[in-house]
């Protein structure tokens, strides 16, 4: 019995002593609250069995893209390009901006006086004559030459233009391997599908496949540009050489051949109609901006711009242009391979072929055609297009097809520079073009020598 009771205090003594034990080792440890994830020391917890990244923040890295925007030496491009530029630096290291480089192609074949301010790589033009007065084709053959000889260190490229003004940070609406563009009302393939047929055989899949848009604004990834742009252009002049798609698809014949080439290459476009908006115009119909109507503003008869350092000068190989229909052909293709892209050339007149196909690409519902789809808000946008004229009366109403009491124009200022400071737009007038307006005066009273060629 005694011995009894003596083990029984036994185990009761030193199971107290080893709970008091625990008690005071447990008081003195940390308390952790971070349960599951990393500690305080920054390592990671993980069960040995199932290995985590130990690096998490590449899965948040950014994807840059570098802004390209092709231009002439013209004074009307250049004030442009100023303007988009200075509104570049001024987003592009903001909160959600994955905005990289930026480059001004200029295609005039020589340096101009603002190579120090913008990041420049100087392309050659088309030879004389090869545009037919459509000097818009320089933009994808300036493209080509940039693409292979820059050195461009992001991973994407979003083409832009010298009258797109940034609003906010843009961020890379790219993503599974689709582009992101803009939707223009203007660009229809199911209406002009017998054309685009010479172009995108039946065999490529259906003429939805081919996106309503341009080259700009799109983002899409470099590799996919830099097989897309040489199509771009051979589809471009082999357009502007039928006489039918050159009638049909008039100063939009260049968006036309970048769509084409986009969908020839199975590269399908994730459609943003919040991307840019597009400042007033006149009532017209999609027909009527394909003509030229004299209602509406054409196209300048001078390209478009984009920037990049350091300055290049690319010398044209003899020989790059095939002599019976002017496409694209690399000098440094091997006998073999030149002959069979001779043929492929010659045949490209009539049908494409040898390409791959594209890819489902995420739509929008469509957009009406009876007039430009402008918005009076800039809401989520993040560039404002003041491609056409704005014109008002001293009421604020817009004037239909007239120039009015208040109007601003980039057609007002294709041989002179726009003065600082221009005269806002009267009350009841939209807030993007108030916007837009504020925006131009703010850049031309901090860009240093404005006025000056």
């Amino acid at each position: 019995m005694g011995c009894g009771n003596f083990f029984f205090s036994l185990v009761i003594t030193l199971s107290v002593a080893l709970i008091t034990y625990n008690i005071i080792i447990s008081a003195n440890a940390p308390l952790k609250s971070d349960f599951p994830g990393p500690s305080s020391n920054g390592f990671l917890s993980v069960d040995p069995i199932i290995k985590m990244p130990a690096d998490r923040s590449r899965q948040a890295k950014k994807r840059l893209f570098h802004t390209a925007v092709t231009s002439s030496d013209s004074v009307y491009n250049t004030w442009q390009c100023r303007i988009m530029y200075y509104w570049f630096k001024q987003h592009r290291g903001r909160p959600g901006s994955e905005m990289g480089g930026f480059t001004r192609i200029l295609h005039s074949g020589k340096p101009d006086g603002f190579m120090d301010e913008i990041p420049t790589f100087v392309a050659q033009p088309l030879p004389n004559g090869m545009d037919q007065g459509y000097i818009v084709l320089n933009r994808p053959w300036a493209f080509v030459q940039w693409l292979q000889k820059a050195d461009i260190k992001e991973d994407y490229i979003l083409m832009a233009e010298p009258d797109h003004i940034i609003v906010k940070p843009i961020p890379n609406l790219s993503k599974d391997g689709l582009g992101a563009a803009f939707p223009f009302f203007y660009i229809e393939p199911k209406k002009y599908e017998s054309v685009l047929r010479k172009f995108f055989p039946e065999d490529k899949g259906p003429i939805t496949n081919i996106d309503p848009i341009g080259n700009s604004p799109v983002i899409v990834g470099k590799e996919s540009l830099k097989k897309i742009a040489p199509t771009w252009m051979n589809i471009s002049l082999a357009m502007k050489k039928d006489p039918e798609a050159d009638k049909k698809f008039g100063w939009v014949l260049e968006m036309y051949a970048y769509a084409v080439a986009s969908a020839l290459h199975g590269v399908g476009n994730i459609l943003y109609k919040d991307f840019m908006i597009q400042t007033h115009s006149p009532q017209v119909t999609s027909s009527d901006f394909r003509r030229g109507s004299p209602e509406v503003p054409k196209p300048p008869t001078t390209s478009i711009c984009s920037a990049q350092a350091p300055i290049r000068l690319y010398e044209p190989p003899i020989g790059l242009y095939e002599p019976l229909i002017g496409l694209y052909e690399p000098r440094s293709a091997q006998p073999r391979l030149r002959l069979a892209l001779r043929f492929f050339l010659l045949g490209m007149r009539f049908r494409l072929r040898n390409h791959v196909s594209r890819g489902e690409a995420a739509r929008l519902p469509a957009v009406p055609a009876t007039k430009p789809p402008w918005d009076k808000e800039i809401g989520n946008k993040f560039i404002i297009h003041y491609t056409y004229g704005c014109d008002y009366d001293m009421q604020g109403n817009l004037t239909y097809g007239k120039i009015g009491e208040w109007r601003f124009d980039k057609r007002s200022f294709d041989a002179v520079w726009p003065p600082k400071n221009l005269p806002l737009p009267p009350p009841g007038v939209p807030e993007s073009v108030v916007t837009l307006v504020k925006m131009v005066n703010e850049a031309t009273a901090n860009i240093p020598n404005w006025g000056s060629s």
